[in-house]
């Protein structure tokens, strides 16, 4: 996901200053042993990222609820999307959202409410965001039943939480940030947990080695001590396991005692090899990729230290490839590893329902995993 940078800052100010009225009684969740519980409830994170962008919109400004006010009601358009949305979530077993932008337009979060569909809030994706601005958005959002938990950036290891030119940070700058505002965040509210989205394992730079691509131990270890879980945004093909053949979940398990979720994975719609679509090559990789998942579930295997996931994506974006967001185009860009089956980021493919809210092969296999699931 690479939001365009001015206008994520311009629509985040606008939707965070809300009213700081008391919304609805709070859920207490609870993660302790690598367990997460709501409302007293064992829960697994059956999730997805979700960034409904229509055809000729863009990010963020195509989105129902940018820029919503906390009491202002949605246009016709916008909440019958929502609704489609959350009626198709809802029929395959998802009950976790994780967006880009935090939802704090009311009837937004009460259509999630009437869905059973939790929230992993955004609380700073970018380096503009001040303390401030969390703060106002941590009063708005901590007291709403729809709140899993705070997530600090979006792989920001890899964009130092879109911070370019003369206000590029480094990565223990970054950490700085996301310090802050964790240990206010932790002062402000103790009834939801704190994660932050890394982009991949942690590889460390030794001591004294001048590496600016890798995080420090030391800095590793900040972060650490701050949050309550990691999630990973993770492109490997159709596995989670290493050369070695060891998963993800064992070897960040010997890096942090922390539980994890992989807060971004899958595979798009479109290989590149054929220049087609292959919905058989997603649905293949959504399958394998999400039973590894469970495979390494805290509630389902003794040791395990899996929260669960949120699979990239929803439904296809229009606007991220080169060309115009009326049009599906081929190609894109995104960091790290590659996607099955061609390795290849093709950015307008990746929704497990098409645009149009069509089901592809992918959203039933998800579907049979998540509803198998408690």
């Amino acid at each position: 996901m690479k939001p365009s940078i001015a206008m994520f800052f311009c629509g985040l100010l606008s939707v965070i200053c809300v009213s700081r009225a008391a919304l609805s009684k709070r859920q207490h969740v609870v993660l302790a042993d690598s367990h997460l519980f709501v409302g007293g409830e064992p829960f697994i994170v059956k999730g997805v990222c979700w960034n409904p962008i229509l055809p000729g919109e863009t990010f963020p400004a195509g989105l129902p609820w940018f820029a919503k006010g906390f009491d202002e009601p949605l246009n016709e358009e916008d909440r019958t999307l929502i609704v489609q949305d959350l009626q198709l979530m809802k029929e395959a077993g998802i009950n976790t959202v994780r967006t880009y932008l935090p939802i704090v337009n009311l009837e937004t979060l009460e259509l999630l409410k009437k869905f059973e569909i939790y929230q992993i809030v955004p609380t700073l994706n970018f380096y503009k965001v001040s303390l401030e601005d969390v703060k106002h958005l941590v009063d708005s959002l901590k007291s709403h039943p729809t709140t899993l938990f705070w997530e600090l950036g979006n792989e920001w290891n890899y964009n130092r939480l879109y911070s370019e030119g003369s206000h590029h940070l480094s990565l223990s700058e970054v950490t700085d940030k996301l310090v802050k505002a964790g240990n206010m965040i932790r002062q402000m509210d103790p009834y939801h947990p704190i994660s932050t989205s890394y982009g991949e394992l942690p590889y460390f730079s030794k001591e004294g080695e001048d590496k600016p691509g890798l995080l420090s131990k030391k800095d590793f270890q900040r972060i650490d001590g701050v949050v309550d879980a990691w999630g990973l945004n993770v492109y490997s093909g159709d596995t989670f396991k290493n050369s070695q053949g060891t998963p993800r979940a064992v070897v960040m398990k010997e890096l942090s005692h922390k539980p994890i979720y992989f807060s971004e994975y899958g595979a798009d719609a479109f290989n590149a090899h054929g220049r087609s679509i292959d919905e058989d090559a997603q649905a293949f990789a959504t399958y394998k990729l999400t039973k590894e998942i469970v495979d390494e579930l805290a509630w389902q295997k003794k040791g395990g230290n899996v929260l669960g996931g949120t699979i990239f994506e929803f439904s296809d974006e229009w606007w991220k490839a080169p060309g115009a967001p009326e049009h599906h185009d081929e190609g894109g860009h995104a960091p790290g590893g590659g996607p099955h089956p061609d390795g290849i980021f093709n950015e307008e493919f990746w929704g497990v329902v098409t645009i149009d809210r069509e089901p592809r092969k992918a959203y039933f296999e998800l579907a049979k995993i998540y509803k198998s699931l408690p």
